[in-house]
């Protein structure tokens, strides 16, 4: 019985999900990507850019516009389990700015893309 309950506790720690908030009234500073719902990130290309390679993710973005800059061309490999939610009442609007601006997602499963709107962005990505 032992063996069983350290072996569910050792799984259970394992697919835990790394969670990360975005508010567009908040900090910049790094340390927001852990500071949990009471310290969410205002930067929203540095939260993508920190989970882009880890998978069990969920990013629960407030109402708002969100801008990622001309270029910033951000590919998810091999991750699953990646959750972006719009979070509470309002629109969340993902603007790309310039040329080539966007996310793409690449040998990866489970990706699961909730109340966002993306204006204007598009990437390429060589085929696999």
């Amino acid at each position: 019985m032992k063996s069983f309950l350290l072996i569910f506790l050792l799984v259970t720690a394992l697919e835990s999900a790394t969670v990360v908030y975005v508010s567009e009234n908040a900090s910049n500073d790094p340390s927001c990507l852990d500071g949990g719902e009471s310290q969410p990130c205002s930067n929203l290309t540095l939260v993508l850019d920190y989970i882009r390679s880890q998978s069990n993710t969920e990013v629960y973005i407030k109402p708002g516009h969100y801008v990622l800059s001309s270029n910033v061309k951000l590919t998810f490999e091999e991750v699953e389990n990646v959750l972006l939610k719009g979070d509470g009442e309002g629109t969340v609007d993902i603007i790309c700015e310039g040329y080539m601006s966007g996310l793409s997602f690449i040998n990866s499963s489970n990706i699961s893309i909730v109340g966002i709107s993306f204006v204007g962005c598009g990437t390429e990505h060589n085929s696999t």
